[in-house]
């Protein structure tokens, strides 16, 4: 499971980093449908929600995953920056 989310991970990576950057939905929730607590996918849906002005949404996807996930100084940096904006 792990090599296969680590493909979706670069698939959504690569592109994202197209003209399109909603291109790379599908494959972080491939990525996270394989591993919900994946950080990097989550972080980096956080980030397309974010460009996709829906920041509700994104600081309660957040939320979701801090509840999974407390420990993690990553979402709660991220935590912490949505809340700020």
């Amino acid at each position: 499971a792990g090599r296969a989310v680590r493909a979706s991970g670069r698939r959504a990576a690569h592109a994202r980093s197209g003209v399109n950057w909603r291109d790379a939905i599908p494959y972080y929730d491939e990525a996270l449908a394989k591993d919900r607590d994946n950080v990097t996918a989550i972080l980096a849906r956080v980030e397309l929600y974010g460009e996709a002005n829906l920041r509700a949404t994104a600081l309660a996807f957040l939320q979701q995953a801090l509840a999974r996930r407390p420990r993690s100084v990553a979402l709660l940096r991220e935590t912490v920056s949505a809340l700020r904006q």
